[in-house]
């Protein structure tokens, strides 16, 4: 088999290009975001009439919500949260995902989550009740309206849903919740490190009519020029730059195993891998050989995948892991994968090369300690409720000093009242 090493992504259709949007929409998902605190008159006509829009009302911090639902094909408040606003409460996330819902720009559904440890307990646990959400074909369009996502392929590829189809039943939200949980891991990991400049992300992902990636994460590392730190909720998205001589990209191919599943399920995926990379479907699709990154949801589940993964494709390359494993204080990018083929540790973040002969070599690209040194996070703009909040603050500051000192000259005058009046009195005493 002849595969090629890395070569470079194609700028399309296969990659975002947000080059020609416009001017509005570039601020709104730029790395610093627009000005909040200025606002912009009202546009009027001849006679003064405000010049009303007939898109929905929505702002900056509205539009980075639906470009992170249209990557992720159901998350949960929380997990929004954590990635667009992560410095505000759920509740304020919860807001605007019901005005993105309200305007039928994202789908909602109601679900049962439970966290990896509470799963199968002697004792009965209480299961969280929560909201899922996601982008619907209307929000997909709104995108592609302000020009925000200009690519029509890679708009295509974001994961919508038309508010009158069925929602996914208990088992697949489950399944792809974890996809999230993973992926918007990773790409807060990513975000942070000033050495990855661009991320492509997509839950869902095609690369060929016989396959269907849980999610395909394609992070762009520059060693040798750390850009500026980002501010939380900014993630740098692809724009379609084709990548440069000193760029590395590191792909990883999210693989969640429901553990219900028969065995032949997951193999069919194995044999797919296998065959797409001995065709050069990834090298001609996305630029380079994919890491099949399988999670299972148990070690004994874990070890049957990859004793099944060695009969089929001995010469492969791919990691397996559980949540619990791969969870990390710096990531899941960090977490105890195992290589199928032997059970050997190894790290994401290494550069593949496959050769001539159809094997894969492989080396880590930098050590935990070197990702540590060039993690770092800008300073973000302060959001209006920020802004008001402190100003209601300092109006309630002052008040509150002026009622203070008002009670206190009160205080005053009554001491000085009752002072007099007991001197008089003892005066009076003194005369009888």
């Amino acid at each position: 088999m002849s595969e090629q090493p890395d070569k470079t992504l194609p700028a399309a259709p296969d990659l975002p290009d947000r080059l020609g949007m416009s001017e509005s929409a570039a601020a709104a998902v730029s790395p610093t975001g627009p000005d909040r605190r200025s606002s912009v008159e009202a546009v009027v006509d001849t006679y003064g009439q405000r010049i009303v829009a007939a898109l929905p009302p929505i702002d900056e911090r509205d539009i980075r919500t639906l470009q992170f639902l249209a990557r992720l094909d159901t998350v949960t408040v929380q997990q929004a949260r954590v990635a667009v606003t992560p410095w505000l409460t759920d509740d304020a996330m919860r807001d605007t995902l019901n005005r993105l819902v309200a305007d039928n720009l994202a789908w909602t559904a109601s679900s049962r989550v439970l966290a990896v440890n509470q799963v199968g307990q002697f004792k009965q646990v209480r299961r969280q009740s929560a909201h899922v959400f996601g982008l619907t074909t209307d929000g997909r369009e709104l995108l592609r309206t302000l020009e925000v996502e200009t690519d029509p392929t890679t708009t295509a590829r974001f994961t919508a849903r038309d508010t009158r189809a069925r929602k996914p039943d208990a088992r697949t939200m489950a399944h792809d919740l974890q996809v999230a949980w993973w992926t918007i891991n990773a790409m807060r990991s990513a975000a942070k490190n000033r050495l990855v400049h661009t991320m492509y992300v997509q839950t869902e992902f095609i690369p060929h009519k016989t396959q269907r990636i849980d999610a395909l994460l394609i992070f762009r590392l520059r060693l040798s020029a750390p850009r500026a730190p980002l501010p939380l909720g900014i993630f740098p998205y692809f724009n379609g730059v084709p990548r440069r001589d000193d760029e590395i990209d590191i792909r990883l191919a999210l693989e969640v195993d429901r553990g219900t599943e028969e065995l032949s399920v997951l193999l069919g995926k194995c044999e797919t891998y296998r065959d797409l990379h001995r065709t050069n479907v990834y090298n001609d699709s996305i630029g380079g050989p994919v890491l099949p990154v399988f999670i299972a949801q148990t070690p004994a589940r874990g070890r049957q995948i990859a004793e099944r993964f060695r009969a089929i494709w001995p010469s492969g390359w791919g990691v397996i892991s559980t949540p619990q494993s791969a969870n990390d204080p710096d990531g899941v990018l960090w977490g105890d994968y195992r290589m199928m083929g032997n059970g050997a540790p190894f790290p994401l973040l290494s550069r593949l090369i496959v050769g001539t002969d159809g094997h894969v070599t492989s080396s880590p690209l930098l050590t935990r300690d070197d990702w540590t040194r060039y993690t770092a996070v800008a300073p973000r703009a302060e959001e209006p409720e920020q802004i008001a909040g402190r100003a209601g603050g300092i109006e309630y500051g002052r008040l509150h000093r002026e009622r203070v000192a008002m009670q206190a000259r009160r205080t005053e005058r009554r001491e000085r009242r009752a002072g007099a009046i007991s001197r008089a009195e003892e005066g009076a005493n003194a005369g009888e």
